[in-house]
């Protein structure tokens, strides 16, 4: 059994022992869920309301992250925050933002055809207001660029021309950003892209009032944590760093899925 499947497991367990996670999600749409096979889609009842869900794997472990952990909570005193959310896949997130500020304006980009189409329908079926739903990928320039489709929360823009890839529209997020005298919440989950991203986008950082970004390590390429870590600090944010997916023995087996051998979340934050 894989590290990932194994957290999984574990975490599905976890579900059945916590009342907190019972009301958002009822025993039968669990078993539902633990009864697909990976990236089979279904549609479940969710705070009460409809849910379209792409993959049951991506689905808990999003759910766990961001309802149960919440760890895009964070209090700011704009009463309307602009946040941008790339790598929104199915709007978990998005549907978190505007629970906490209904007056928020909130961006959402998402590249996968068709995970973006249960985006829009979630977002939707939650009749969220002032939210914006763009079925392209964030990068370092405008036009179509290569995509690896996975299905699930590990789709990625690449130069890989495998069978599994498909041309998505990409927008240069540094021109976005500089729409925006302020951001209040910038989330980027893109999937190794961050490394070219982070610099093209490092002066428009300081706008930024907080700064989620998840960093993705893989074996064939060089790490360049140090490298997001300096933009980061230059434009005067502290950080705090997270282990998304420890490994119990770091030494033994470089991998832990999809390639990676290191996956953490970055949390960036003004004194």
């Amino acid at each position: 059994m894989s590290l990932l499947k194994s957290i999984i497991k574990n975490q599905l367990k976890k579900i059945y022992r916590r009342p907190l996670i019972v009301k958002d999600i009822s025993y039968k749409d669990q078993d539902k869920l633990t009864a697909l096979k990976r990236f089979e889609g279904t549609e479940i009842t969710f705070m009460d309301i409809n849910l379209n869900v792409v993959d049951n794997t991506t689905f808990i472990a999003s759910y766990l992250e961001i309802f149960r952990d919440e760890v895009y909570k964070f209090e700011t005193k704009n009463p309307n925050p602009i946040m941008i959310d790339c790598g929104a896949n199915i709007g978990l997130a998005t549907i978190y933002l505007k629970k906490k500020y209904p007056n928020a304006t909130v961006i959402a980009f998402e590249p996968d055809p068709r995970i973006f189409n249960a985006m829009q329908k979630n977002i939707q079926s939650f009749q969220l207001e002032n939210v914006t739903c763009l079925n392209k990928a964030v990068s370092t320039t405008d036009g179509f660029l290569n995509f690896n489709v996975e299905g699930g929360h590990s789709g990625k823009l690449s130069n890989d021309e495998s069978n599994q890839h498909i041309k998505v529209e990409a927008i240069r997020l540094k021109s976005f950003l500089q729409k925006y005298q302020a951001i209040t919440f910038l989330k980027i989950d893109i999937e190794g892209h961050e490394k070219e991203l982070i610099p093209d986008i490092a002066e428009e950082l300081k706008k930024v009032e907080f700064l989620f970004l998840e960093y993705h390590s893989f074996l064939n390429e060089s790490q360049c944590l140090d490298e997001i870590l300096m933009h980061i600090k230059n434009a005067g944010f502290r950080y705090y760093i997270q282990e998304s997916c420890p490994k119990p023995n770091p030494f033994f087996g470089q991998e832990m899925f999809s390639n990676m051998d290191c996956l953490v979340n970055i949390f960036c934050y003004r004194n």
